[in-house]
């Protein structure tokens, strides 16, 4: 059991899903503290580079049966650019996340520029050697996006 303060039921289990568009699942694991990856074997790198969300949407993906040119889609608590790169180098997963601002790794787009924009305009940077492109969007607050699998077109 896991305490969540944030939530309305304090404890309850904690658990990291892979499903499809139509909600149905198709890879889970409970979160268990340091046991939580015990079956799944990383490489070196895996284990040495990438913390604890990265690694759940690795340990996901492992099990997508043609993982060339799927898609997988997730939330600020899992993204990083390097997570992104490594799904397509690595497994040719293409991938697209929200990012957390101390996730941005230097991708100096001006929140305070953006901000005194009208709603639904974006800025982007994009590393064509990694593949990767960040997205900055003003809705009623800046939202960023990390991706491989799409980019600032279609609007």
């Amino acid at each position: 059991r896991q305490y969540m303060k944030n939530k309305p039921k304090k404890w309850g289990f904690k658990l990291f899903v892979r499903a499809g568009i139509d909600g149905m699942v198709y890879d889970f694991f409970p979160y268990s503290g340091e046991n939580t990856f015990q079956n799944v074997q990383f490489s070196d790198y895996e284990n040495s580079y990438f913390g604890l969300g990265s690694k759940v949407v690795i340990a996901l993906c492992k099990t997508i049966p043609n993982k060339p040119l799927s898609t997988v889609f997730f939330d600020n608590f899992f993204t990083t650019p390097e997570l992104i790169h490594y799904l397509r180098h690595e497994y040719g997963i293409l991938s697209l996340g929200t990012l957390r601002k101390q996730h941005l790794r230097g991708c100096d787009i001006d929140d305070k520029k953006l901000s005194k924009m009208p709603r639904g305009t974006f800025f982007s940077k994009c590393d064509k050697k990694n593949k990767v492109i960040i997205v900055k969007w003003l809705d009623n607050k800046i939202v960023s996006l990390a991706s491989s699998y799409a980019g600032e077109e279609p609007v």
